[in-house]
């Protein structure tokens, strides 16, 4: 009973993290115009990203539901799995190789080359067999919709910093997705987080 219990706070605290995740990148994304502008508004009140966190429990819920109807909810479990699995170990490789750029271009003289270079390095490898492993070999459908749909969201998530790079290149600026410039909608604060006076 009380594994079962830890295993429901885990599974409540992983998606309570996954939302707040969602919905501030969805934020920022609406602030700086890649997605519409609305995604980017704060509650007048309260100064949450409302916006995207509804539509970020509707999107969640209705794939949820959806896969779950198709597929049975094990499948749909398993095909996200699948699919979520593979993008986030890709994430986790460009921070570690990240780590080596930032630190050779902006903290040379900081930089430690165990620290900032070899490890990064191992790390990203590490994460290789078992992004290799995530295809081959390719588990049984629906499963294996999950594979086809990480390529799909790697490839739509490319292309949107390639036409980001060319046509508004100011906005990929990384301060911008937490820094507020005059005029702008206020950022909402981090969960947990005192009001800041201003």
């Amino acid at each position: 009973m009380l594994i079962f219990l830890a295993i429901i706070n885990s599974a409540l605290a992983n998606s309570n993290a996954g939302v707040n995740a969602a919905s501030r990148v969805i934020f920022a994304m609406g602030r700086n115009g890649v997605l519409p502008k609305q995604f980017g508004r704060t509650h007048p009140t309260h100064k949450t990203p409302h916006v995207a966190i509804v539509a970020q429990t509707i999107l969640g819920i209705g794939v949820a539901l959806l896969l779950g109807w198709k597929w049975s909810p094990l499948n749909a479990f398993g095909t996200l799995s699948y699919a979520l699995t593979s993008l986030v170990i890709l994430v986790y490789i460009t921070v570690c190789l990240s780590c080596v750029v930032y630190y050779r271009r902006e903290r040379a003289a900081t930089s430690n080359v165990w620290l900032h270079v070899v490890f990064p390095i191992l790390g990203a490898i590490a994460f290789l067999p078992p992004l290799y492993y995530q295809f081959r070999p390719l588990p049984p459908y629906p499963l294996r919709y999950g594979n086809w749909g990480a390529i799909a969201l790697f490839g739509l998530a490319a292309l949107t910093t390639l036409w980001m790079a060319v046509r508004h290149r100011d906005k990929l600026d990384p301060d911008r997705f937490y820094v507020v410039d005059a005029g702008e909608e206020e950022a909402p604060p981090a969960v947990g987080a005192a009001p800041v006076a201003g």
